[in-house]
Formats: structure tokens, sequence, C-alpha cells
């Protein structure tokens, strides 16, 4: 889970939205039938993106 607090708010809705959108990406490999390759890399770069947004805080010159 993500740890939304000092978060700016564009930041914590992006956040919640690729959180949102791991979450059904990996329902869809659970499911099979889906390139689980790609889609482990998808998910590998949303939560690096995640990642730098919750260091990035609430600072916006960063």
């Amino acid at each position: 889970m993500v740890d939304y607090s000092n978060m700016s708010s564009d930041r914590l809705i992006a956040a919640r939205v690729m959180t949102g959108e791991i979450q059904r990406i990996r329902l869809m490999i659970e499911q099979g039938n889906h390139d689980t390759d790609f889609l482990q890399q998808v998910i590998n770069y949303l939560e690096m993106r995640i990642e730098n947004m919750k260091h990035k805080g609430h600072g916006y010159d960063e």
C-alpha cells in the first residue's frame, strides 16, 4: 500500500490511479491468457513512478 502522506494533491491522485491499475493488471495476470512478462514490466514501471512521486513529496520545484 502506498503511503499517501506528504504528497501534493496531483501526485496523490496519480499514485491512487496507478495503484488501481497495478491491482487490475495483477488480476489480469492471475486470470491468465495475457502477456505476463510485458504486464510485469508495466507493473514495475508504475511502481517506480509511484516511488518517485513519494520522494518528491510536496516540492513543486523538483
